[in-house]
């Protein structure tokens, strides 16, 4: 049985005994004052689009600026499980196609009236040429652990990337709830920082190598690719602006790479050149409760 398949029985198993052994209606039992979104109790469809600026992933990015449109579509149940399946278009210049395609299934549970946890499960289609710096990871499973409250919401990340070789990150973050317009404006001030493997970048690189030469067998280019590092350390300010059915969020971000990898490329040993990058996230989302 592959990782992929375990993970995805280990969630459904999750949900199944959590819906039997929960003895309330809605998703987030957290106090009202943490409570920022009335749509955290319903049931509901949702269907959106998103718009990316730059694709960055732990710090790393393609040579090139890699944006990406993407329109989406789901639905969640108040009990925290939700499905969403999304399209990824990218309109750059001489190679503008739909450069990915993704399903995702997840589940949200809270206990107590602090502890926010969660688990996805995401499964990747990409362009067999994708320029993308995610390009090589088949899937991605996440789980988190938010702790609510008034003042630093601290929260810890894993992540596992199924590669060729299997990459894991772990990432803490600490946010603050800035409340605005009777709470349906809200500033999320974020910095976060990430730590683990890079064999994703390993075959990225290795990937590009190979369109330029064919002949290329499978080797190590990023050296000591399975090595745990620190990745990247992360500012954001996640914006987010509801309407009794609309939700508009902006999240503005800036990536500081960390630990240059050392790169073996044809002929010679290079090292990589770490470069900060500031990208932004638009996203604009219609929900429809399901009575």
């Amino acid at each position: 049985m592959t990782n992929m398949k375990k993970w995805v029985l280990l969630l459904l198993s999750l949900v199944c005994f959590t819906i039997t052994y929960a003895q309330r209606d809605g998703l987030f039992y957290l106090d009202k004052e943490y409570n920022e979104d009335p749509f955290d109790d319903y049931t509901y469809s949702f269907f959106g689009a998103n718009y990316l600026s730059n694709n960055v992933y732990l710090g790393r990015r393609d040579t090139a600026r890699l944006p990406y449109f993407t329109p989406y579509i789901g639905y969640q149940m108040h009990n925290g499980l939700y499905g969403k399946a999304s399209a990824s278009y990218s309109p750059v210049k001489h190679f503008g196609r739909f450069d990915l395609f993704t399903l995702e299934l997840g589940y949200d549970r809270t206990f107590g009236k602090h502890i926010l946890t969660g688990i996805s499960v995401e499964k990747y289609f990409y362009y067999k040429k994708s320029p993308g710096i995610k390009s090589s990871i088949k899937d991605n499973i996440t789980l988190y652990c938010l702790y609510k409250n008034e003042k630093i919401e601290p929260q810890l990340i894993f992540a596992v990337n199924q590669n060729k070789s299997n990459d894991y990150v772990v990432g803490f973050s600490l946010d603050h709830n800035i409340r605005l317009r009777d709470n349906t404006l809200n500033i999320y001030p974020t910095a976060t920082f990430y730590y683990g493997s890079r064999h994703y970048f390993d075959d990225y690189y290795l990937n590009n190598l190979k369109r330029k030469d064919s002949t290329l067998t499978d080797r190590e280019v990023v050296q000591n690719a399975g090595n745990y590092k620190p990745l990247n350390v992360e500012i954001s300010a996640r914006t987010t602006f509801r309407t009794p059915e609309w939700l508009f969020t902006l999240t503005p971000s800036y990536s500081v790479p960390i630990s240059a990898a050392t790169i073996k490329l044809p002929g010679r040993v290079a090292t990589e050149k770490l470069k900060s990058s500031f990208y932004i996230t638009l996203d604009v989302c219609y929900r429809h409760e399901r009575k």
